[in-house]
């Protein structure tokens, strides 16, 4: 600011200086501070991007929820496609698109893992999912797990991954069936019938017809039919 007497010409001038150092570092640690934070939300969302990407291959079932009211976050196509085509899932509440898993107490499990952070495994666990074509649900079968998700130490959803095991299911109660009908037909059966295991030949099955051929003989099923090692002594007999 120039000086001056009157009209005459400025002699002197008068400066004022403001130390901003801090408002400027202060500004710079800002600037710095957001950069990082934008790099690590670009790189986590590149992290994210490669995890969907594997997410989508797998024919495992994949589902992240988030919040609360567990909302659909992202489900993978093994999800989507296999159990609930045609259905809308991303964006709403498991409540809101799948009813059916409310009423079977799944809603309650996720709250379960939401809460207390701890993890849920199911095994065969059976859910009825209803048929867009109007057709009866259809009986599905599922081993999966429930993770709690955590940002910043902090639970904000829950992870799914399951697997569908319901040709595994079905299997194993035809065999089981086929053999209980085969048991029967044995039992039944007017003439002598056993099944002999293993080197000592232990009774394993010995039907009616076979049991009345030794009339006061204990129970045949589990003895030898051979004479076995003395430590085998007390469960062996000669039929």
């Amino acid at each position: 600011m120039p000086l001056r007497h009157g009209q005459q010409p400025p002699h002197a001038v008068l400066g004022f200086t403001v130390d901003v150092t801090d408002r400027v570092r202060a500004r710079r640690q800002a600037e710095a501070a957001q950069a990082q934070a934008l790099a690590a939300a670009e790189q986590a969302a590149a992290q994210r991007e490669a995890f969907y990407q594997v997410f989508e291959q797998t024919p495992a079932i994949i589902v992240l929820l988030r919040g609360p009211d567990h909302r659909y976050e992202y489900v993978n196509p093994a999800y989507q496609q296999q159990l609930f085509p045609g259905r809308q899932l991303v964006g709403r509440t498991v409540a809101e698109a799948l009813p059916e898993a409310v009423e079977h107490g799944f809603l309650a499990l996720l709250d379960g893992v939401y809460q207390t952070g701890e993890p849920y495994f199911g095994q065969e666990m059976l859910l009825p999912v209803t048929q867009p074509d109007g057709q009866p649900p259809r009986d599905t079968y599922f081993d999966y797990t429930y993770q709690a998700v955590r940002e910043a130490g902090h639970i904000v959803g829950v992870s799914i991954f399951a697997t569908d095991v319901t040709e595994r299911v079905r299997a194993r109660r035809q065999r089981e069936a086929q053999q209980a009908q085969l048991h029967n037909l044995f039992m039944e059966a007017p003439a002598p019938i056993v099944i002999l295991d293993g080197p000592a030949l232990t009774y394993q099955l010995v039907n009616p017809a076979y049991q009345q051929i030794f009339p006061g003989q204990e129970l045949l099923v589990g003895r030898c039919w051979r004479p076995c090692p003395s430590w085998k002594a007390q469960t062996c007999s000669l039929a």
